[in-house]
């Protein structure tokens, strides 16, 4: 990839989409999450719990595909950074921060989904 390439438009969407994609997977993953769970134990006990806890693990599964995409999209930006040799070093340090954020939130992800296996929903 040019040093033309990362500054066009697509570039730096793609350097953006790096750094964005697992960081709104994790804000769509707390909120939902948190607010299913909220109106589950407020007023939804008439809905089976088993249907609550589906879908706080789709809801999961969601985020981390979103995380999960960042993170690829983030390393195919650092391989294409690392093989230019005029790239710029916005250019790089996007492509490095954004696989490093989107390890670390993909990670968050897996560890919050971890209770919805373990804990009753409204303990």
């Amino acid at each position: 990839m040019s040093r033309a390439e990362f500054n066009d438009g697509r570039g730096v969407f793609r350097l953006w989409g790096g750094w964005l994609l697992a960081i709104l997977g994790w804000v769509l993953h707390l909120g939902l999450s948190y607010g299913l769970v909220g109106w589950y134990c407020e007023r939804g006990q008439g809905t089976a719990p088993h249907t609550v806890r589906i879908m706080l693990h789709g809801i999961t599964l969601v985020a981390a595909l979103m995380a999960a995409t960042g993170l690829v999209l983030a390393w195919r930006n650092l391989q294409s950074v690392r093989r230019s040799p005029d790239a710029r070093d916005r250019s790089r340090f996007m492509a490095i921060a954004g696989v490093l954020s989107s390890t670390l939130f993909l990670c968050i992800i897996l560890a919050q989904g971890v209770p919805i296996m373990i804990l009753e929903l409204c303990q």
